[in-house]
């Protein structure tokens, strides 16, 4: 029995090493922004969306939520408190297009497409946001 105890306490400090290297080890990207009402790739965005290309080469099978969330900016609404439903659509609209082309650009290059999971856009009507991509 004593001998359980003394090994009980250190299972636990294991799971949390494990749980805590596990952390360590997980992808971070930064969010993709994009010029307001755009949904094309930019040059720059080519090279972000090729760093993750080489990135995710290299993580073997590691699976990534990609979010779009766009902004009363791109559709020239400077003011949040005129987001009707049609207004709404419009932006998540935008937001998909954007998500769409950075998925078909990555899969193009080889990344398998269902390593890229896609989850309904959403607006950030903070005044000071930018249209991104956000990456979980």
């Amino acid at each position: 029995k004593a001998v359980v105890d003394s090994l009980v306490p250190y299972a636990n400090i294991v799971t949390v090493v494990m749980m805590a290297g596990e952390e360590l080890m997980r992808l971070r990207f930064e969010d993709l922004v994009y010029p307001v009402g755009q949904w094309q790739m930019t040059e720059s965005q080519y090279v972000f969306a090729d760093g993750f290309v080489v990135a995710m080469t290299e993580s073997g099978d590691t699976e990534i939520e990609l979010c779009a969330l766009g902004t009363p900016a791109d559709i020239g609404i400077t003011e949040p408190t005129e987001l009707i439903i049609e207004r709404q659509n419009a932006i998540n609209s935008l937001s998909q297009q954007r998500q769409a082309t950075f998925k078909q650009y990555v899969v193009s290059k080889g990344v398998e497409s269902s390593r890229i999971l896609l989850c309904a856009p959403k607006i950030d009507s903070d005044p000071h946001a930018s249209p991104r991509l956000s990456f979980e």
